[in-house]
Protein backbone atom coordinates (compact mmCIF):
# COMPACT_ATOMS: atom_id res chain seq x y z
CA UNK A 1 0.00 0.00 0.00
CA UNK A 2 1.11 3.71 -0.47
CA UNK A 3 2.65 4.88 2.58
CA UNK A 4 -0.23 7.25 3.63
CA UNK A 5 -2.40 4.22 3.73
CA UNK A 6 -0.01 1.68 5.39
CA UNK A 7 0.19 4.80 8.30
CA UNK A 8 -3.37 4.88 8.64
CA UNK A 9 -4.00 1.36 8.61
CA UNK A 10 -1.35 1.35 11.13
CA UNK A 11 -3.08 3.79 13.16
CA UNK A 12 -6.00 1.67 12.74
CA UNK A 13 -4.39 -1.67 14.45
CA UNK A 14 -3.13 0.84 17.48
CA UNK A 15 -6.73 1.72 17.94
CA UNK A 16 -7.62 -2.53 18.03
CA UNK A 17 -5.12 -3.60 19.78
CA UNK A 18 -5.04 -0.64 22.70
CA UNK A 19 -8.43 0.31 22.87
CA UNK A 20 -6.72 4.05 22.65
CA UNK A 21 -7.53 6.04 19.80
CA UNK A 22 -4.15 6.85 17.45
CA UNK A 23 -5.62 10.01 16.66
CA UNK A 24 -7.79 13.56 17.56
CA UNK A 25 -11.40 12.06 17.73
CA UNK A 26 -12.36 15.64 16.31
CA UNK A 27 -10.93 14.86 13.22
CA UNK A 28 -12.52 13.10 10.83
CA UNK A 29 -11.60 10.14 8.90
CA UNK A 30 -10.27 10.63 5.90
CA UNK A 31 -8.51 8.83 3.01
CA UNK A 32 -4.80 10.65 3.44
CA UNK A 33 -3.69 8.61 0.90
CA UNK A 34 -5.50 11.05 -1.51
CA UNK A 35 -3.21 13.81 -0.58
CA UNK A 36 0.19 11.49 -1.50
CA UNK A 37 2.03 11.14 -4.51
CA UNK A 38 5.49 9.36 -5.41
CA UNK A 39 8.30 11.89 -5.81
CA UNK A 40 8.86 11.96 -9.63
CA UNK A 41 11.99 10.20 -11.56
CA UNK A 42 14.10 13.00 -12.20
CA UNK A 43 13.27 12.63 -16.42
CA UNK A 44 10.08 13.37 -15.75
CA UNK A 45 10.96 16.79 -13.73
CA UNK A 46 13.48 17.55 -17.10
CA UNK A 47 10.65 17.04 -19.38
CA UNK A 48 8.22 19.21 -17.18
CA UNK A 49 7.40 22.44 -18.66
CA UNK A 50 8.42 25.59 -16.00
CA UNK A 51 5.13 26.43 -15.55
CA UNK A 52 3.55 23.02 -14.91
CA UNK A 53 6.24 22.80 -12.18
CA UNK A 54 5.08 26.55 -10.90
CA UNK A 55 1.17 25.57 -10.98
CA UNK A 56 2.40 22.70 -8.69
CA UNK A 57 3.02 25.06 -5.99
CA UNK A 58 7.37 24.95 -6.44
CA UNK A 59 6.89 28.92 -7.12
CA UNK A 60 10.40 30.68 -7.87
CA UNK A 61 12.07 27.24 -7.12
CA UNK A 62 10.88 25.31 -10.17
CA UNK A 63 13.35 26.84 -12.25
CA UNK A 64 16.30 25.45 -10.26
CA UNK A 65 14.58 22.29 -10.08
CA UNK A 66 13.79 21.86 -13.94
CA UNK A 67 17.57 23.07 -14.72
CA UNK A 68 19.17 20.69 -11.85
CA UNK A 69 17.45 17.77 -13.35
CA UNK A 70 17.98 18.59 -17.19
CA UNK A 71 21.74 18.52 -15.63
CA UNK A 72 20.77 15.39 -14.08
CA UNK A 73 19.95 13.45 -17.18
CA UNK A 74 22.61 14.99 -19.65
CA UNK A 75 25.38 14.10 -16.86
CA UNK A 76 23.52 10.46 -16.59
CA UNK A 77 23.78 9.89 -20.83
CA UNK A 78 27.12 11.77 -21.07
CA UNK A 79 28.06 8.99 -18.27
CA UNK A 80 26.68 6.05 -19.03
CA UNK A 81 24.02 5.56 -16.31
CA UNK A 82 20.45 4.58 -17.68
CA UNK A 83 18.99 7.57 -15.78
CA UNK A 84 19.47 10.23 -13.06
CA UNK A 85 18.98 8.71 -10.34
CA UNK A 86 21.41 6.05 -11.68
CA UNK A 87 23.86 8.48 -12.09
CA UNK A 88 23.09 10.28 -8.62
CA UNK A 89 23.77 7.21 -6.55
CA UNK A 90 26.95 6.77 -8.64
CA UNK A 91 28.34 9.86 -6.67
CA UNK A 92 28.10 7.63 -3.52
CA UNK A 93 31.39 5.63 -4.33
CA UNK A 94 33.38 8.78 -5.73
CA UNK A 95 35.66 10.98 -3.39
CA UNK A 96 34.01 13.89 -1.72
CA UNK A 97 35.91 16.85 -3.89
CA UNK A 98 34.57 15.03 -7.41
CA UNK A 99 30.96 14.58 -5.56
CA UNK A 100 31.00 18.48 -4.31
CA UNK A 101 31.75 19.28 -7.51
CA UNK A 102 29.26 17.28 -9.39
CA UNK A 103 26.36 19.05 -6.70
CA UNK A 104 27.38 22.41 -7.16
CA UNK A 105 27.30 21.98 -11.17
CA UNK A 106 23.36 21.56 -10.27
CA UNK A 107 21.17 25.27 -10.28
CA UNK A 108 20.46 26.50 -6.55
CA UNK A 109 22.78 24.29 -4.73
CA UNK A 110 25.23 26.13 -3.21
CA UNK A 111 27.97 24.99 -1.18
CA UNK A 112 26.24 24.34 2.30
CA UNK A 113 23.26 22.56 0.36
CA UNK A 114 26.35 20.36 -1.40
CA UNK A 115 27.53 19.47 2.02
CA UNK A 116 24.38 18.03 3.33
CA UNK A 117 23.14 15.89 0.29
CA UNK A 118 26.63 14.65 0.50
CA UNK A 119 26.60 13.87 3.96
CA UNK A 120 23.29 12.55 4.39
CA UNK A 121 22.56 11.33 1.03
CA UNK A 122 25.95 9.91 -0.83
CA UNK A 123 28.06 8.58 2.16
CA UNK A 124 30.19 11.29 2.18
CA UNK A 125 30.62 11.24 5.96
CA UNK A 126 33.55 13.47 5.60
CA UNK A 127 31.46 16.33 4.36
CA UNK A 128 30.91 19.61 6.48
CA UNK A 129 28.11 21.45 5.85
CA UNK A 130 29.02 24.74 7.38
CA UNK A 131 26.47 26.30 8.98
CA UNK A 132 26.18 28.96 11.83
CA UNK A 133 26.75 26.80 14.39
CA UNK A 134 29.61 25.29 13.13
CA UNK A 135 31.30 28.32 12.16
CA UNK A 136 30.93 29.52 15.49
CA UNK A 137 32.55 26.10 17.23
CA UNK A 138 35.24 26.68 14.74
CA UNK A 139 36.07 29.82 15.69
CA UNK A 140 35.88 29.91 18.99
CA UNK A 141 37.19 26.34 19.42
CA UNK A 142 40.03 25.93 16.47
CA UNK A 143 40.92 28.90 14.63
CA UNK A 144 40.05 32.09 16.56
CA UNK A 145 41.78 33.93 12.91
CA UNK A 146 38.52 32.85 11.75
CA UNK A 147 37.05 35.53 13.16
CA UNK A 148 38.59 38.34 11.23
CA UNK A 149 36.84 37.16 8.13
CA UNK A 150 34.64 39.54 6.52
CA UNK A 151 33.03 36.80 4.35
CA UNK A 152 32.54 33.01 3.93
CA UNK A 153 34.38 32.51 0.27
CA UNK A 154 34.89 28.92 -0.68
CA UNK A 155 38.37 29.35 0.33
CA UNK A 156 36.98 30.14 3.88
CA UNK A 157 34.14 27.60 3.85
CA UNK A 158 36.78 24.35 2.72
CA UNK A 159 39.08 25.80 5.53
CA UNK A 160 36.20 25.60 8.19
CA UNK A 161 35.59 21.66 6.74
CA UNK A 162 39.22 20.76 6.73
CA UNK A 163 39.69 22.16 10.60
CA UNK A 164 36.69 19.78 11.47
CA UNK A 165 38.38 16.91 9.27
CA UNK A 166 41.65 17.24 10.67
CA UNK A 167 40.23 17.16 14.36
CA UNK A 168 37.59 14.58 13.50
CA UNK A 169 38.70 12.24 11.16
CA UNK A 170 36.91 10.39 8.15
CA UNK A 171 33.78 10.59 9.79
CA UNK A 172 33.58 14.59 10.86
CA UNK A 173 30.55 15.36 9.01
CA UNK A 174 28.48 13.86 11.45
CA UNK A 175 30.26 16.05 14.02
CA UNK A 176 27.94 18.55 12.38
CA UNK A 177 24.45 16.79 13.88
CA UNK A 178 25.71 17.11 16.63
CA UNK A 179 26.76 20.53 16.99
CA UNK A 180 23.62 21.73 15.75
CA UNK A 181 21.66 22.12 18.54
CA UNK A 182 18.13 20.60 18.38
CA UNK A 183 14.97 23.05 17.89
CA UNK A 184 13.30 24.39 21.52
CA UNK A 185 10.74 22.37 21.89
CA UNK A 186 7.51 25.34 22.16
CA UNK A 187 4.89 23.91 25.27
CA UNK A 188 2.13 26.02 25.19
CA UNK A 189 1.31 27.40 28.68
CA UNK A 190 -0.79 25.75 31.29
CA UNK A 191 -4.27 26.79 31.06
CA UNK A 192 -5.33 25.57 33.97
CA UNK A 193 -3.59 25.29 37.78
CA UNK A 194 -3.66 22.63 40.25
CA UNK A 195 -5.40 24.14 43.55
CA UNK A 196 -4.48 21.47 46.87
CA UNK A 197 -7.91 20.92 48.56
Amino acid sequence: PPPAAAAAEAAEAAELATGAPARNKLMPRMDISAHWHAFPPVEVLAAAPESELRELGLGYRAKFVRNAAVKLVAAAEREGFESGAAYLLSLRSRPRPEVISALLALDGVGPKVADCVALFSLDQVDAIPVDTHVWRIACRDYDTSLSACRSLTPAVYERVGDLFRRRFGDHAGWVQRAATPPSPLRLAPPTHRRVAI
